[in-house]
């Protein structure tokens, strides 16, 4: 086991003074000034190494030592400086120092090896062949790779034990931090290898809703085959629970947030930690407003998704060919006033359907046309519900009562709960009035079959996770994240860079083209 300690020991030496970003001590003879050197040199180096992997390497050492006289000191250094050092990781390095890290783990986690020694060399040159260009104490770290024998390790490794036991770690802390202000980290290239140690979070709003379930549930699919570990979460629409699980997440070092904010103007200051650890975050679907820590945005175009919702209300009802003395009789449902897509959504079928309104081919009984009176807490269905409810107790709807010609909905949640409604009512297939939503939610697509409602605008989320996933790899590759909109969607800080993906619509004639012949539902789903 000593043999062991003693490799252990060189290693932490050999890796920081062989990776130098600093001086070259004027001596091996572990000084306090040449242990705060030691700190400050190995430091740089565990920044650039991948999450997991350095935690590992410092794993790796404390393993070594787990039944040594000195476990407990080593543990305590591992704890104060190891552990600490991995937790606050930035950057990845480049060339082979993961392979590099990776052949020491494999190495020193089997039983004594004798050609572990020499083994340690071929790392050392391998590792300082790869840094040649970037390291100027190149020549310096031949010299010591020919000091390394001649040490005597026992009488190193204790003195190492009683220097760092009297070093002030928060001041060397604030010393390392403060120089690392000022580093240079343009040189890195992230690859592909590293993925494996990379964490990345998910944050879905709910899993009552099937849709957010099967997003949450592709990215993770996907993020895992490239090679990354995925934290997610759905917050069951509760805004202080995603709040907590994006803390978690900051706090488990992952290195992307891909976001569905429940409220998109409730995240800013959780966000703001993120940012401080310049950890990227990727709003998904719904955009996180006043939130200068947002870098990406994936969505479909949801302004065209409001509009294919009018048109195809347009269509239906025959608008072009009516006047104000043949109108028909609507009402309008938007969701949830902290979602900033509902200004997409609605106002992108309001600009199709408002100038039927203002020329009285559409009259909404109630009067209730702005964003503020159609809204829907939380896209609530029983919200949803209790609305229409109560507009058909206040207008007398019904089959037999007053006429009601159809509901915009935005989306399917809200749909489910305007056609309860109106199935209490007594409303059934052959006299249901027009019923709009989107996301083809099952249980909307089965509402579509019995002919309760009448369209689904379909925004295949593969295709929308797909996109998502594509960006967080890039950013964690160091590439350019593919967008398509730098116009649109300011979220109050600025434009957000973002991909928007097209919509269709599902209607009762093309629903097993668009939806089960392409494999997203299975058709048994639907019985």
């Amino acid at each position: 086991m000593k043999t062991m300690v003693k490799k252990a020991i060189m290693v932490l030496l050999c890796f920081s003074f062989s990776l130098s970003l600093f001086s070259e001590p004027d001596s091996l003879n572990l000084t306090n000034s040449d242990v705060q050197n030691w700190i400050k040199n190995l430091q740089p180096i565990v920044e650039e190494v991948n999450e997991l992997k350095a935690y590992t390497y410092f794993f790796g050492i404390g393993q070594i030592t787990a039944s040594d006289a000195q476990k407990n000191d080593v543990i305590k250094i591992l704890h104060k400086y190891g552990i600490r050092g991995a937790n606050c990781i930035e950057k990845f390095n480049m060339m082979a120092l993961g392979s590099f890290i990776i052949s020491l783990e494999e190495t020193f986690l089997k039983e004594n090896n004798s050609k572990d020694y020499s083994l340690l060399h071929s790392y050392s040159k391998d590792i300082s062949e790869n840094y040649e260009k970037l390291n100027p104490s190149y020549a310096a770290l031949q010299q010591l790779q020919q000091k390394w024998e001649s040490l005597d390790w026992n009488t190193e490794w204790e003195q190492a034990l009683k220097e760092l036991e009297d070093i002030d770690w928060d001041a060397e802390w604030e010393q390392i931090n403060k120089a690392l202000e000022d580093t240079d980290w343009s040189f890195n290239e992230p690859t592909r290898s590293n993925t494996k140690f990379t964490k990345i979070g998910i944050s879905m709003p709910t899993k009552s809703l099937q849709r957010w379930n099967q997003d949450g549930a592709n990215m993770k699919s996907q993020l895992e085959k490239l090679g990354y570990q995925v934290d997610l979460r759905f917050a069951v629409n509760n805004i202080d629970t995603q709040i907590s699980q994006i803390k978690d997440m900051i706090n488990n070092n992952c290195k992307v947030l891909i976001i569905a904010p429940i409220d998109g103007t409730a995240l800013r200051n959780v966000l703001d930690t993120a940012k401080k650890k310049k950890i990227s975050v990727i709003s998904y679907e719904r955009l996180i407003m006043n939130s200068d820590a947002v870098s990406y945005y994936v969505t479909f175009d949801n302004y065209k998704a409001g509009t294919t919702q009018g048109d195809y209300l347009v269509e239906k009802l025959g608008l072009k060919r009516r006047s104000a003395s043949n109108p028909v009789y609507m009402e309008f449902f938007t969701g949830d006033p902290g979602d900033n897509n509902v200004n997409f959504f609605f106002y992108g079928a309001m600009d199709v359907l408002k100038p039927y309104i203002d020329s009285g081919v559409i009259v909404c009984p109630s009067g209730q046309t702005t964003k503020a009176k159609c809204s829907t807490t939380n896209w609530s269905t029983e919200e949803a519900q209790r609305r229409m409810e109560n507009l058909i107790k206040a207008n007398g709807y019904g089959p037999k009562g007053k006429k009601l010609d159809a509901v915009y909905c935005s989306n399917d949640s809200i749909a489910n709960g305007v056609t309860n409604a109106l199935i209490y009512a007594g409303y059934d297939a052959s006299n249901f009035p027009i019923i709009t939503g989107q996301d083809c939610d099952i249980p909307s697509v089965k509402n579509i079959l019995k002919g309760v409602q009448s369209m689904s605008v379909f925004k295949d989320t593969r295709t929308l996770a797909s996109k998502a996933v594509e960006m967080a790899d890039s950013i964690i590759s160091g590439s350019q994240p593919s967008i398509n909109d730098i116009r649109t969607y300011d979220n109050g800080t600025g434009i957000i860079p973002s991909y928007l993906c097209e919509p269709v619509y599902a209607t009762k004639d093309n629903y097993k083209s668009l939806l089960i012949d392409s494999g997203y539902y299975a058709e048994n789903q639907f019985k």
